[in-house]
């Protein structure tokens, strides 16, 4: 407990020091923006995890992480895998809700990075927007990374997946990736708490294109949910 609370102390005062050297940098591309601000950010943030706490990321599949864009479909069970995809990934915008962009010095550099921020209750709209903004992020070259269950669950559970993979599925700007991880057994939602050890996120062979809407979200939901079972019991 006391490792984690010094983890959070010094992620903080790290947040804010990137914040205030790096703030010329808004004035650039947005690229620029994630890969200076973000991966700087998200790596001296690694670097505090594991160094303080004794936990580190062991990160497999690497082979099935194509070079050009990319749709990473996460499962999300903690914090960790948030900050660790901007550092593992080329070029990440994430998916994310509007309120996030509100967050203190983040929020602000989200914004700045070109995240896709959404209203949930905005229905079609909102559906209508995300597309756009997948498609146009999509062509100039960054990969895109979602949540399907749109919120982070503890290791074993589930819950359903939102449809709107499946309506990026159906663009087909790009492969969609499954991406099974037990990062929650170390870093577990709703508390302070950091377990030490070394938390996997694996990356899928990417989903066919091939599939209609249905069978495509059969299909992403059992790759990842028994493979993350797999991950939890070794």
């Amino acid at each position: 407990m006391i490792r984690s609370l010094l983890f959070y102390i010094a992620a903080t005062i790290w947040l804010f020091i990137v914040g205030i050297i790096f703030s010329p940098v808004i004035f650039l591309p947005s690229r620029f923006v994630i890969i200076i601000v973000g991966k700087v950010w998200a790596g001296g943030t690694y670097y505090l995890l594991k160094t303080i706490c004794n936990l580190s990321v062991v990160v497999k599949g690497k082979k099935f992480m194509p070079k050009h864009s990319a749709i990473y479909a996460s499962k999300h069970q903690s914090a960790l895998e948030t900050f660790m995809y901007l550092f593992i990934l080329n070029k990440p915008v994430f998916i994310l809700k509007k309120e996030l962009l509100k967050l203190p010095v983040i929020g602000f550099y989200m914004k700045k990075m070109g995240m896709i921020a959404i209203d949930r209750n905005g229905g079609i709209k909102s559906l209508k927007f995300l597309l756009e903004q997948v498609q146009e992020k999509i062509n100039d070259g960054y990969s895109i990374v979602i949540f399907p269950e749109g919120t982070r669950t503890s290791p074993g559970k589930t819950v359903d997946y939102h449809p709107g993979i499946a309506a990026i599925y159906n663009l087909k700007a790009a492969p969609v990736i499954p991406v099974a991880l037990n990062t929650g057994m170390f870093w577990p939602k709703d508390t302070i708490l950091k377990k030490p050890g070394k938390t996997i996120i694996e990356f899928l062979p990417a989903i066919s294109n091939e599939l209609d809407k249905r069978s495509f979200m059969e299909e992403l939901k059992k790759t990842i949910e028994e493979k993350c079972l797999v991950i939890s019991r070794n």
